[in-house]
């Protein structure tokens, strides 16, 4: 039998990166506001940054070539409207959802 385990689908990263999101409580998203969230979906682990950069770094420094999905807190931005899979980051370990 193959031990392998199942790779979890684009779109179900996603969504499990937005609950994640819409679990936070609602005064940590206010005291974060205009910031930058990175969510491993998996672990459930999630990073904050001032700039997509540096939330989507510090993922990286905890969990090295793993994908990580970013998104402002508290509002959207007009680039998050475009495909995630087209959002160009020097770290290509990096999605907008």
């Amino acid at each position: 039998m193959d031990n392998q385990q199942a790779v979890p689908s684009f779109s179900s990263n996603v969504a499990r990166a937005q609950e994640i999101y819409d679990g936070l409580d609602k005064d940590f998203i206010n005291k974060n506001k205009d910031k930058y969230l990175s969510v491993e979906p998996e672990s459930g682990l999630y990073f904050i940054g001032d700039s997509r950069e540096e939330a989507v770094e510090k993922a990286n420094k905890k969990l090295p070539n793993i994908v990580v999905f970013t998104r402002r807190i508290g509002s959207f931005e007009k680039v998050a409207m475009h495909s995630s899979l087209q959002y160009s980051s020097p770290n290509n370990y990096a999605r907008l959802f």
